[in-house]
């Protein structure tokens, strides 16, 4: 297997030139998947199958859409999958805290979180194998990962930037090519990041681990600066104490209809470590930018704020000392 080795090798060094300004994409393969699931992915140590995980009761959240689940061959549904790249169309149609109007098909991915494989060791694992295309698709082909390496046309999987109307289908039905691992897939070796969109959000994903998973994970956690989240939606990027305030800054919807501002149903609740509460319920605007909360005489404590029910963020703070 060594020459197979080698032969991924050449093609990882080959598209990486190729690729200029995104020249790391062809060295991982990459899974994201949102907040629940990515805590329950580490806790287990493995990203499983669909199959695997509904099974083991390891899917929290189901971001894919009813549809194309319906319509995906039950046996693709037994594979672990990941993808050759980042902002594949399924990304774009999910990513984001998204107002109610803004969520397609139901399928919603509110705080995404990248897993980043070794591309060689993961291809060159036995039993790996490859599809040229989106596995829900009739027309996809997918075979043993030796075979299938050089017939997948990488030109339109790595494509990025606009395409014509007459090569639509053809792009984003490849640019879903995937990495197919029976059953599931030990994190490690191959893991080699866990990335997230923002220092909130890293902050979250580790707050909401037990502390040995948090242990074990938190040096290969990275916040995105590059290429791997389209961005487009409203998060939160970061929250820092001013005075007595909680200042949240959030990434604005982009995609917002500036003639038809929607709102969030907003929850936050602040729990002083002597077990003082204090909760604010509203309205939140999709495209504002920040905003601050006054928790009066606190000092130190854990806020949780939550955007349509769902976590927007979750963590320490402390009115005494530098915020974090």
């Amino acid at each position: 297997m060594m020459g197979w080795a080698i032969a991924v090798q050449n093609h990882v060094t080959t598209w990486s030139k190729r690729l200029g300004s995104r020249d790391f994409w062809p060295k991982f393969v990459y899974h994201f998947t949102d907040l629940p699931n990515a805590l329950s992915i580490l806790e287990s140590d493995k990203l499983c199958s669909r199959v695997e995980a509904q099974a083991q009761k390891l899917l929290k959240t189901d971001s894919a859409c009813p549809a194309v689940i319906e319509g995906t061959d039950p046996d693709h549904t037994r594979y672990a999958r990941l993808y050759f790249r980042p902002r594949t169309p399924t990304q774009y149609r999910n990513e984001g805290i998204r107002t109610r109007s803004q969520i397609w098909e139901n399928a919603h991915c509110p705080m995404p979180v990248f897993f980043c494989f070794d591309t060689v060791e993961v291809l060159t694992m036995d039993g790996t194998e490859l599809s040229n295309g989106n596995m829900g698709s009739p027309r996809v082909e997918h075979g043993a990962a030796i075979d299938m390496l050089s017939k997948i046309p990488f030109e339109y999987v790595f494509h990025d930037g606009g395409y014509s109307p007459e090569m639509r289908d053809l792009i984003t039905f490849h640019r879903h090519a995937e990495i197919l691992i029976p059953h599931s897939l030990t994190l490690l070796p191959s893991l080699k990041w866990i990335v997230c969109r923002s220092p909130a959000e890293q902050n979250t994903l580790l707050h909401l681990l037990p502390d040995a998973v948090r242990k074990k994970w938190q040096s290969k956690v990275r916040i995105d600066y590059r290429t791997l989240f389209e961005r487009k939606w409203f998060y939160v990027n970061t929250v820092t104490t001013v005075g007595s305030d909680i200042e949240f800054r959030f990434n604005p919807d982009l995609k917002v209809d500036s003639s038809l501002i929607e709102s969030f149903e907003a929850k936050l609740i602040y729990a002083e470590s002597n077990g003082v509460r204090r909760t604010w319920k509203g309205q939140m605007q999709a495209n504002k930018s920040h905003q601050r909360f006054a928790v009066e005489d606190a000092r130190r404590g854990v806020v949780t704020l939550t955007l349509d029910g769902h976590i927007a963020f979750a963590g320490p703070v402390n009115f005494e000392d530098t915020p974090f």
